[in-house]
């Protein structure tokens, strides 16, 4: 329904009307090209909104084709340290609406000023978080009239529960495009199962507490009987795996070194079980989870840490509880606040010189974390980030590149 609303055909016109590169589209156009794209990708993949958020222009265009179908890997997203980069499957027509935009529609929003790299921007050119894809996503299904309680987490529930009920041997497939595990799918989202089982539970209770005669109570045992065998054999492609002394003597041999070091990622788990037979036939996903399980119960049984003992002197104790001067000065907020206000005297920084540190720092000040650390590093880049650098403290540049994310965020 949604793809036959009016929202999405007229931006399915804007689309085609922008191939050639010669129409300029206005802001209502643009936003609605831009929710219409997001909220497609999202059906088709059910991905996190943090995946949209992050996805970039330069991993767009490095798109592979995999069996006719183009797979962007999107490498920063929640659970990227344990499944790697994100995948987003995209068909033909979608990745030609995507190039277009690309190419002809986001230009237009982009100053000279900006690089951002991510592929959906706001209106004024600045990067999206992920809250606003939701928004997005909600706000166009408004507009085909479809309601506004729609989220991310509603479309990955929906795709794994109707999964699980119509092809449950490609549950795990779907567990990797959705970059989780398998068992988390099982545990919090197959609904139909659960209502399944609770037919059952519920038919089982009013057989026992019914007053049938004996024939009637064997024929509802026999019912009873081959209802619970289809249910378990429904049941059985969801449970784990029984680990048996010969199963687990091979896990342990493969996988000893990583055990005894207590880290494992699912990348090393597929390379180390592809020339194991056993393994193989057991899964990936599964054997993943054991050798978890079994770094546990190793780390479990070991001794306990010895609490660390006073080193502390006097001296440095109420040096440490006691601020200096220098401490007294600095806000407490300042180290927590993402945005805050620049430094009190209003001619500390020129307009020279904030220009130049929003263009050194733009990428900064669009997202992650604002570090001196950080700071220094990309300031050392240039002869004219070290004359900054010379100019003002580290202090002093950290609250202007927060005050100037801050006024990008009221933009928005």
């Amino acid at each position: 329904m949604i793809r036959r609303s009016d929202p999405v055909l007229s931006a399915i016109k804007v689309i085609g009307s922008t191939g050639d590169g010669l129409r300029t589209v206005g802001q209502e156009e643009f936003v609605n090209v831009r929710d219409y794209l997001m909220t497609e990708v999202a059906l088709t993949n059910a991905n996190r909104s943090g995946v949209l958020a992050n996805m970039t222009v330069k991993q767009l265009e490095d798109a592979r084709v995999v069996d006719g179908q183009y797979v962007v890997s999107v490498a920063e997203h929640k659970t990227a340290l344990t499944y790697g980069s994100a995948k987003i499957v995209l068909e033909p027509s979608l990745h030609h609406y995507l190039t277009v935009y690309c190419r002809h529609i986001r230009p237009q929003v982009l100053c000279a000023q900006q690089n951002a790299s991510e592929l959906f921007v706001s209106w004024n050119g600045a990067s999206i978080t992920s809250g606003q894809v939701t928004k997005s996503v909600q706000r166009i299904w408004g507009k085909a009239g479809l309601g506004s309680n729609i989220t991310l987490n509603i479309v990955r529930k929906s795709a794994v529960s109707s999964v699980h009920e119509a092809h449950p041997a490609r549950a795990s497939n779907l567990a990797d495009l959705m970059c989780h595990r398998q068992s988390t799918a099982q545990n919090c989202y197959r609904l139909v199962e659960r209502e399944r089982s609770s037919v059952l539970a519920a038919r089982t209770l009013a057989e026992t507490f019914s007053g049938l005669n004996s024939t009637s109570q064997s024929d509802g045992s026999a019912a009873a009987t081959a209802t619970d065998t289809e249910a378990a054999t429904v049941a059985e492609s969801h449970t784990r795996h029984d680990w048996d002394t010969t199963s687990l003597s091979a896990l342990r041999s493969v996988f000893g070194s990583d055990i005894a070091e207590g880290v494992v990622t699912l990348e090393t788990v597929r390379s180390k079980i592809a020339d194991n037979e056993l393994l193989t036939n057991i899964g990936s996903r599964k054997v993943y989870d054991r050798v978890r399980n079994e770094i546990r119960k190793t780390y479990g049984k070991s001794k306990t840490t010895p609490l660390p003992t006073e080193c502390e002197t006097t001296a440095e104790r109420v040096q440490r509880l006691v601020p200096n001067e220098q401490q007294l000065s600095v806000e407490p907020e300042d180290s927590d606040s993402e945005c805050v206000a620049p430094s009190t005297s209003n001619n500390i920084f020129s307009e020279k010189d904030v220009a130049m540190v929003t263009k050194l720092c733009m990428h900064m000040i669009s997202r992650g974390p604002v570090s001196e650390k950080r700071i220094n590093e990309e300031l050392n880049k240039s002869s004219a980030g070290r004359s900054l650098l010379r100019k003002f403290s580290l202090h002093q540049l950290k609250n202007r590149i927060k005050y100037e994310r801050r006024k990008i965020l009221l933009k928005v």
